[in-house]
């Protein structure tokens, strides 16, 4: 099962009619974010699941997960600490998704980090991965899948 839902419009794949808005067959949206290591880039995210798809030299790199995928390229003069890149991933299951991701030894501050799903005020589930680079990537799903306390970590009921 796939914990990343990605909106996918194709002929082949059932998809919920509201999400269907546009007459193309949109396959996905793909967020181009800033390495500069590949190498330390997949090393970081394969402990959330990810693997490396392709690579094209010192130049472009591309990781996937279920039905995400990320693409990287190098800027030399770029400052992790005042990072801007980011990405909104909406997922099935966060209490999976955290239950999977509990024992990582990473900080919930700084960069890189992790911070465990949580109820936002604006009515969903989040958690956040920042990576060396200082790419944001924000993972949410509503919040009628949840049974949690208000603004409490999720926890396994």
């Amino acid at each position: 099962m796939s914990l990343f839902r990605a909106i996918v419009y194709d002929k082949n794949v059932t998809t919920r009619k509201e999400d269907a808005t546009v007459s193309g067959q949109i396959l996905s949206a793909v967020p181009i974010l800033i390495s500069n290591d590949f190498d330390g880039t997949v090393a970081f995210y394969q402990q959330f699941g990810f693997h490396e798809v392709d690579r094209y030299d010192r130049d472009y790199l591309i990781i996937r997960c279920d039905g995400l995928e990320l693409h990287f390229v190098p800027r030399p003069d770029h400052d992790p600490a005042n990072s801007w890149h980011s990405a909104y991933v909406r997922i099935l299951n966060v209490k999976a998704l955290t239950r999977q991701w509990q024992d990582l030894s990473l900080s919930k501050e700084g960069i890189p980090r992790y911070v465990p799903a949580s109820l936002k005020p604006w009515g969903m589930i989040e958690a956040h991965i920042v990576d060396p680079d200082g790419n944001l990537l924000n993972l949410g799903a509503a919040n009628e899948e949840f049974t949690s306390s208000r603004h409490g970590p999720v926890e396994d009921n």
